[in-house]
């Protein structure tokens, strides 16, 4: 079985020790996929894959960066195994993997999905009947529908490629209008007729029928950080003067003016968009109050091992269930990073 793990550009001397752990916790083989990164990464990718000859390949989908669900298509067009594999760049294993071939074998299941991001609380995956939206970490309906996910995916590719066929949709993200009658027609069976899809929702929606079923598991194996690749490559893109007074401000009481600022700004970006409060409150809780502070503390954490630093202290969150689940991803994140980061060609 081979999972492909896509590389974003500025991204690699920041995740790619990653990937030791999961050779090191799996019998899985890996691609590491180039996406428009530069040419000192794709070095760096390829001397990765010279240290495992046997486990690790490497393949170059794009000179430039394309959207993910670009990827994903072009990725499965080259697929010719038994079963089409796909796992974050920002994923790390804490021991051994699950036989995901085995999973579906025993349910007769087409699809497998796991890893959410450690930032969606219990519940936050849940698409209830009132959502507009279906975003990437919405992973069921509120009557049992799989709706999975791009993060960690196992599918059977026969059946993949014969919905895609069928239905006229690939794992492109979709507005209503843009979905083909046929698929449009099966979505609303399902009571699934949203305005929009995140990127693989409607082809996973599509692969449940009565011929077989798709499956969300939980594995305590994996850690999903989230978001970790867009951080690393804001850190390397131009930053504006106003970014550079709120990093100086932080800390002080002058940052309850501008965190008062961005709540208003997100409310009135958000809030006209959905009709449900808890579909708000979701996005509020997920995209303002965790997602981003999370991404931003575990580059804080990387960037002050490399530079053998103190560890940055825990940012401040006042969920105890996501704080709980950062601590412990925290004590996870060292302990691969002292493992496997020599083994890496890590640099500034």
């Amino acid at each position: 079985m081979l999972f492909y793990i896509t590389y974003t550009p500025g991204s690699v001397q920041y995740l790619s020790f990653f990937v030791h752990s999961l050779v090191s916790h799996s019998t899985y083989d890996y691609c590491l996929v180039n996406n428009g990164c530069s040419a000192e990464e794709a070095e760096m990718l390829r001397s990765l894959c010279s240290a495992y000859k046997s486990r690790l390949t490497y393949h170059e989908i794009s000179t430039k960066m394309i959207p993910h669900s670009d990827v994903l298509n072009r990725l499965l067009h080259l697929c010719k195994d038994e079963y089409f594999c796909f796992i974050d760049s920002d994923i790390f294993a804490k021991s051994q993997l699950p036989d995901f071939e085995q999973i579906i074998k025993d349910y007769n299941g087409k699809a497998v999905f796991a890893a959410l991001p450690i930032w969606v609380k219990a519940g936050e995956n849940i698409m209830k009947p009132d959502y507009y939206e279906m975003v990437g970490t919405l992973n069921e309906t509120h009557d049992g529908i799989c709706l999975g996910n791009t993060y960690l995916a196992v599918y059977r590719t026969w059946f993949l490629k014969n919905v895609i066929e069928q239905y006229g949709v690939d794992f492109s993200e979709y507005v209503w209008g843009e979905i083909p009658e046929k698929a449009q027609n099966r979505l609303i069976q399902l009571n699934i007729n949203k305005r929009l899809y995140d990127t693989g929702k409607v082809v996973n929606v599509l692969l449940n029928d009565n011929s077989g079923y798709t499956q969300n598991i939980e594995t305590a194996a994996l850690c999903h950080i989230g978001g970790f690749s867009f951080e690393t490559a804001n850190r390397n893109s131009f930053i504006t003067v106003r970014q550079k007074i709120r990093s100086y401000l932080k800390g002080t009481p002058f940052n309850c003016f501008f965190l008062k600022r961005d709540i208003k700004a997100f409310e009135r970006s958000f809030k006209p968009r959905y009709v449900s409060n808890d579909e708000y409150i979701m996005n509020y809780n997920q995209r303002f109050l965790h997602r981003n502070i999370i991404r931003k503390y575990f580059l804080q954490l990387f960037l002050s091992m490399r530079d053998n630093q103190s560890v940055p202290s825990l940012p401040l969150i006042k969920d105890k269930e996501i704080l709980s689940k950062l601590k412990e991803a925290t004590d996870d994140f060292i302990a691969v990073y002292q493992r496997y980061n020599s083994k890496s060609a890590i640099t500034g």
